[in-house]
């Protein structure tokens, strides 16, 4: 091997012969090691990850209701400077609430969604909306402005009203005011 070397020389040291030894030691090289892998600060995750996310974001879906009133939420993203109400209306998506409220209005989507604006405590002008399938709530024709009802969810967006989200609504509708059923 040695004398080889010694007899090609010439040709082995210029241009062509040294891009080919480099050649076959780069692919020797990628053939027997393994590739290493650089956290750059990004947790694990693949650049392509962290600028696309998840394929399918996992849901933590909160199990505890808060104890907040809907006015308190409200009063709270209105008190916040102008260009801080995004942030503070933020950090209430996801929270989980459970709310006494009366039916302020309703109208009808699709044939699979209604849409209910709800107002939450008896001085309260703060709006509740949801969105329901009406095939879950067969007799929600029959409701009837101001009747009483429970609505939970979990609070997907806050401006001047209250959005929820998977929302969840009984109905405590007695006797009406006309004294009509």
């Amino acid at each position: 091997m040695f004398q080889w070397i010694v007899d090609n020389k010439q040709w082995l040291f210029s241009g062509v012969g040294v891009m080919l030894l480099l050649l076959i030691g780069n692919f020797l090289r990628r053939r027997f090691t393994r590739p290493r892998t650089t956290d750059m600060g990004l947790g694990g995750h693949s650049l392509s990850f962290v600028i696309q996310g998840p394929s399918t974001p996992p849901i933590a879906l909160p199990t505890t209701v808060a104890d907040i009133a809907p006015d308190d939420i409200l009063k709270s993203v209105e008190a916040a400077p102008l260009l801080q109400r995004p942030d503070v209306a933020h950090h209430y998506r996801g929270l989980r609430v459970s709310w006494d409220g009366s039916l302020a209005n309703a109208r009808k989507e699709s044939d699979r969604s209604v849409r209910l604006q709800i107002r939450c405590g008896k001085e309260s002008l703060a709006s509740v909306f949801v969105d329901v399938n009406p095939t879950d709530y067969p007799g929600i024709g029959l409701l009837r402005e101001g009747d009483s009802l429970v609505v939970s969810g979990i609070v997907a967006d806050v401006s001047s009203y209250i959005d929820l989200v998977e929302a969840h609504v009984d109905f405590k509708v007695t006797d009406h005011p006309d004294g009509k059923p």
